[in-house]
């Protein structure tokens, strides 16, 4: 089990949920197996902070209040970062549609954790 703690170490993710319980359990996870975790309220906050930090994945679910993850991926790849993005969401997307715009995996809530966990690894590999 101690491998399994390590999972994420060396990772930086950045987690874009504008539901504050949902932001935290996720930044909770995330550190729990050994991620360095920065946090964002909304595609806004999620674009300012793109400019300050370089993370390896970002996590974003895709009905923030202000924009969508749609948007969030393309202003940051305006700014160009290179991050591998993970859509999180409880609605129906289209995955096609989704990774057409650049992202790695559409997650449907209610999450599981081995899944979220396989999904991020899996976009930080690629």
């Amino acid at each position: 089990m101690g491998a399994d703690l390590e999972i994420l170490a060396g990772l930086h993710i950045m987690v874009v949920e504008d539901d504050t319980h949902a932001r935290a359990i996720l930044g909770d996870l995330f550190s729990y197996f050994g991620a360095s975790v920065t946090l964002a309220i909304s595609a806004r906050d999620g674009l300012a902070t793109l400019r300050q930090v370089d993370p390896d994945v970002v996590v974003a679910d895709m009905r923030l209040g202000d924009h969508t993850a749609s948007w969030l991926i393309r202003e940051a790849r305006k700014i160009a970062r290179k991050a591998a993005f993970v859509a999180v969401t409880g609605y129906d997307f289209e995955q096609r549609t989704l990774r057409a715009q650049g992202f790695t995996a559409l997650l449907k809530k209610p999450l599981h954790r081995g899944d979220l966990l396989e999904a991020v690894t899996a976009a930080a590999r690629r």
